[in-house]
């Protein structure tokens, strides 16, 4: 089992170092500029689990080299840690899922009127292929993978990585241990390598109606059931009565459920910081030193 952990860390930093090297200027990506009262209202762009999952990673020869599958979060501060990206087979057959650094993936809005996002990689389709297999269902090494995972800004922790797709449908519990709902979507700030916030669906049974309201990460508390850790638990700090009360989700209002006016209505009702005060974008990643 060490020898698995210690080829699987390996295999991880070569990807890491791969990126670093292939892609200057922080994979390629625009530096991000600081918010600021000044900045335009769409500064960031989010996007919901289904705008990521299935997104076609494309290389700079724009050649798709992988599909993305599923997100691993770490669940101590919601940032995203790893893109499970597919390669190989045909037809859904033979294919395998990969663990790649998700800073090695850029996610950017297709076009000044569309919400879809596409999806760019400096990584080539082999890279990708040696990259360490994700298995669902199956327990990750998160602190073999955290040593490895030598990125700049990559997040290091003992605590637990969680896959958006398992996030989505896990039970809610309020602050006063009422039941009051299950996660119904997962928002992401792909530039910002974070959740922006989850969707929290609640009623919809015998007669009720069923209303979603958004809760920024730092409302939450998301870990694994200690006897059984493929079961999801999830706690928030809000109570029922303030969920009861809080800013409605609206699925088919799209555009202001996406802006920073209405994401920041919300962190504000929860007294809660909004994700770009603590997002990467917030502070240039650290270069690592160079020791002689």
């Amino acid at each position: 089992m060490k020898s698995t952990s210690f080829h699987l860390g390996l295999a991880v930093l070569s990807l890491g170092s791969i990126a670093v090297a292939q892609t200057p200027n922080n994979q390629g990506k625009p530096q991000p500029k600081p918010a600021t009262a000044q900045s335009a209202e769409q500064a960031f762009h989010v996007y919901k689990l289904s705008h990521i999952v299935g997104l076609n990673l494309k290389n700079d020869a724009d050649k798709t080299v992988g599909e993305v599958e599923d997100v691993l979060i770490n669940c101590a501060d919601g940032r995203l840690v790893y893109a499970v990206v597919s390669t190989g087979g045909v037809a859904g057959v033979g294919e395998k899922d990969h663990l790649v650094p998700w800073e090695s993936v850029r996610c950017t809005r297709k076009d000044a009127t569309s919400t879809d996002c596409v999806g760019h990689t400096a990584l080539t389709e082999e890279q990708i292929s040696k990259a360490p297999v994700y298995k669902k269902g199956e327990p990750i090494d998160t602190l073999a993978l955290d040593r490895a995972a030598s990125v700049p800004g990559a997040a290091r922790s003992s605590t637990c990585l969680i896959s958006a797709n398992e996030l989505k449908g896990a039970n809610v519990r309020s602050a006063d241990k009422s039941e009051f709902g299950e996660i119904d979507d997962v928002v992401f700030a792909p530039e910002e390598g974070c959740v922006a916030y989850t969707v929290l669906a609640s009623g919809g049974v015998l007669g009720m109606v069923e209303k979603k309201i958004a809760l920024p990460w730092k409302t939450t508390e998301i870990s694994r059931d200690a006897k059984d850790p493929k079961e999801i638990v999830v706690r928030t700090t809000a109570t029922k009565a303030q969920l009861e009360k809080a800013p409605e989700f609206v699925a088919n209002d799209w555009n202001r459920m996406s802006s920073r006016a209405w994401i920041g209505e919300v962190c504000t009702y929860y007294s809660a910081d909004p994700f770009w005060t603590h997002a990467r974008s917030a502070s240039a990643p650290k270069e690592p030193e160079n020791k002689h």
